[in-house]
């Protein structure tokens, strides 16, 4: 039995209880990848057919305005990624999906995912409370985006994300605040 798909079980059921058969099935079709920092799970114009477990690692997702990378969101261990309208949609994604730190990831693809959820009924309870969780984290994010002042933006993350922060290079962090990595190195300077 593999330790990351283990690892992936014993996340979701905080939230679900997985049945045996899940588990099972889970077990059969996941599949562990490694990925080099840098590499990217989607780019613009593919179409995104693949849940992916954080096992270990730090992925971020991100657009191009012009040369700017704007960082969308950041994700760490034990969570789970997807591009999700790309997937639900089955249309181009506009957003890079990029590794920043080595991970290893578990991988379920949209289509055993639904057979899963045809074939365990009491899963569909566990992905809605994931979707849950899912949405409460775009809600944050929403938040983030609308606080107009840069230091306020940067506490309102800090306080939300201290316990993932320290593990985002900052300049991603940065991104995703929408200023400069010197600005967020002098008021994490004057934070300590």
């Amino acid at each position: 039995m593999s330790a990351q798909v283990s690892e992936l079980i014993k996340v979701v059921s905080l939230f679900y209880p997985v049945p045996v058969q899940a588990q099972d099935f889970l077990r059969e079709h996941c599949v562990i990848k490694a990925f080099r920092r840098g590499e990217y799970l989607l780019r613009p114009g593919e179409v995104c057919t693949t849940y992916h477990f954080i096992y270990q690692g730090v992925i971020r997702a991100f657009i191009r305005q012009g040369e700017k990378e704007v960082t969308t969101w950041i994700s760490c261990a034990n969570e789970i990624v997807t591009s999700i309208y790309s997937m639900h949609e089955r249309t181009p994604s506009i957003e890079y999906i990029q590794v920043i730190r080595e991970a290893v990831l578990v991988e379920l693809s949209a289509d055993k995912l639904e057979e899963l959820l045809q074939l365990v009924h009491e899963m569909n309870i566990l992905l809605r409370r994931l979707l849950t969780v899912y949405y409460q984290d775009a809600e944050i994010r929403s938040f983030i985006a609308r606080i107009p002042s840069a230091a306020a933006r940067c506490r309102y993350y800090l306080d939300v994300y201290a316990e993932k922060a320290p593990m985002i290079p900052k300049k991603y962090i940065a991104s995703f605040l929408g200023i400069r990595e010197e600005t967020l190195s002098r008021m994490l300077s004057r934070a300590k």
